[in-house]
C-alpha cells in the first residue's frame, strides 16, 4: 500500500476539517458573507490539499501556525521596501499567509490535537498580522515620498485595524461563551439572529465597511492595489492607508457608540 493510498480522500478531509461541516450552525452564520464564499473557493480549495499532504508528514499545525506568521513578516517587510515588485512579492506572500492560516486549523482537526498553546498562537496571529501587514505598506509609501497625510494616516489607519481586531477577538469569544451551554437547536437559533435579522440600510453600510476593515477584504484590497500600482504612475497605496485610516476609524467609533447605548438601555428581568 501506498503514502497516499493510506490517506482519506479529499472528500472526507472536506467533512472533518471544514468547520461548517462539523458545526451545521455555521452553515446559516455563514450565509452571504464575503468572507466564506473566498474561503471555500479559493482559500480552502487550497487548503485542504495542503492538509492532506501534510497528513502524514511528521509536521504540527503549531509549526504551520508559526510559519504563516513568519510569512505575515516577510509580507510586511516586502510591503515596506516600496517598489512594485516587492509590493507583487508582499501581495503573493499575504494570500500564501492567509491560506496556510487556514491550513493548521485544517490539521489540527485532521489529526485529532488541540491544545492551548495552538488556539494562542492562533488568536495572535489574527490579532497581529493586519496592522502590522498595514504598516509595512504605510512605511513603503513614506519611502518614496513622505507626507505628513501619509504619516498621520499610517498611525491613524494601523490604530483603527488593531481596534477592530480586538473587536473581532471579543465578539467571538462571547459568542462562544454563550454558545458553549447551549444545545444544537438553541446555538443554531442564536446565529441566525444575530446574522440574519432585517438590518437596516445604514446596519447593512456599516457592516459593509466593517467587513471591509478585516481580512481577507484587507488582504484582497492590498493585492488589487499591488497590482494596479503597476499601471499607475501615482502609489495607489496612498489611498489604500487613507481608506483604512477614515473608514476604520468610523466603524470602530461606531462600534464604540452602539455598544455604549446598548449597554445604557433599561435591563428587562422580568
Amino acid at each position: 500500500m501506498t503514502n497516499d493510498t493510506s490517506k482519506p480522500s479529499l472528500e472526507e478531509f472536506k467533512e472533518k476539517c471544514f468547520k461548517q461541516n462539523i458545526d451545521l450552525s455555521l452553515r446559516e452564520r455563514y450565509k452571504g458573507s464575503y468572507a466564506i464564499y473566498y474561503a471555500l473557493y479559493v482559500t480552502h480549495f487550497l487548503s485542504i490539499r495542503i492538509v492532506r499532504f501534510l497528513y502524514n508528514k511528521r509536521i504540527t499545525p503549531n509549526q504551520i501556525t508559526v510559519f504563516s506568521i513568519i510569512m505575515s513578516f516577510v509580507s510586511a517587510y516586502s510591503f515596506s521596501i516600496g517598489s512594485n515588485v516587492s509590493c507583487l512579492v508582499g501581495a503573493f506572500l499575504l494570500e500564501l499567509f492567509y491560506i496556510f492560516d487556514s491550513v493548521d486549523g485544517q490539521l489540527a482537526r485532521a489529526k485529532g490535537l488541540s491544545s492551548h498553546g495552538g488556539k494562542y498562537l492562533d488568536v495572535f496571529c489574527n490579532f497581529l498580522v493586519p496592522p502590522v501587514v498595514l504598516f509595512g505598506i504605510g512605511i513603503g509609501v513614506l519611502k518614496i515620498g513622505y507626507t505628513s497625510f501619509v504619516f498621520y494616516s499610517l498611525w491613524l489607519g494601523c490604530y483603527a485595524i488593531l481596534i477592530l481586531q480586538v473587536i473581532e477577538l471579543l465578539k467571538s469569544y462571547l459568542i462562544n461563551i454563550h454558545l458553549s451551554d447551549k444545545q444544537e437547536t438553541e446555538r443554531s437559533k442564536f446565529v441566525q439572529q444575530k446574522e440574519h435579522s432585517g438590518l437596516s440600510l445604514s446596519r447593512k453600510v456599516y457592516s459593509m465597511l466593517y467587513r471591509s476593515c478585516t481580512m481577507p477584504v484587507i488582504m484582497n484590497i492590498a493585492t488589487v492595489t499591488a497590482i494596479s500600482n503597476m499601471f499607475f504612475k501615482k502609489n495607489i497605496f496612498e489611498f489604500t492607508i487613507a481608506y483604512f485610516a477614515i473608514v476604520g476609524t468610523v466603524v470602530w467609533l461606531s462600534k464604540l457608540v452602539y455598544i455604549s447605548k446598548d449597554n445604557a438601555s433599561p435591563k428587562n428581568n422580568g
